[in-house]
């Protein structure tokens, strides 16, 4: 169908379509062979479906993902669907470390708050790289490191939990991971106050 992309890059040109302005329909093929289509208007997300579910289901299911292939077809206006949310809340929901889309629609945003304070992030990350260095030695800092370039810093305080879980993955003991989530999480509690 076109080039490969794993979620994050498929988020990105989604992202990038809606600056754009762009008119048309994304047509997405996973890697374990599911179609989705997201179409578009002047920049406006105004269907999207995955397999046989539109709207929040279909954004719930796109979420799980990998990556996949792609096809940008701007003469295919797509149908508009009355189940879309928002665009903005769409972007938010589909972002790779953004929150659930059901939390999104529900518009619970208190897990979502801004981590504002420059410094406190500072620390939180260097006591992080510190939390995971005891379960995974030398190599903890290049894998931080390398984590943050794919996703940025964390600019929400659901974002720090995802990066926070992400890495826990890498650790292969459940109970070390789990040790470790529970440190790092005290870490963004006492960074930034309730937020952990």
């Amino acid at each position: 169908m076109g080039e490969h992309y794993d979620y994050p890059e498929l988020w990105e040109l989604l992202r990038k379509l809606v600056a754009a302005k762009q008119s048309g329909t994304l047509f997405i093929k996973s890697d374990d062979a599911h179609a989705s289509m997201i179409s578009l208007r002047q920049g406006e997300i105004t269907s999207i479906f995955h397999q046989s579910k539109q709207g929040q289901p279909a954004m719930e299911a796109l979420r799980q993902i990998a990556g996949g292939t792609y096809r940008f077809d701007p003469n295919a206006t797509g149908i508009a669907s009355g189940k879309c949310p928002p665009t903005p809340e769409i972007l938010r929901a589909l972002a790779p470390d953004g929150p659930r889309p059901a939390d999104v629609s529900a518009g619970t945003d208190s897990d979502a708050a801004p981590l504002v304070d420059e410094a406190a992030l500072e620390t939180f990350l260097i006591e992080l790289k510190e939390h995971l260095q005891a379960h995974l030695g030398p190599i903890a800092p290049m894998l931080l490191e390398e984590t943050l370039a794919q996703s940025g810093k964390p600019g929400r305080t659901d974002q720090a939990r995802s990066l926070i879980d992400r890495l826990a993955e890498e650790i292969e003991d459940e109970k070390e991971a789990s040790a470790f989530v529970g440190a790092a999480r005290d870490s963004l509690r006492k960074a930034f106050g309730s937020a952990g």
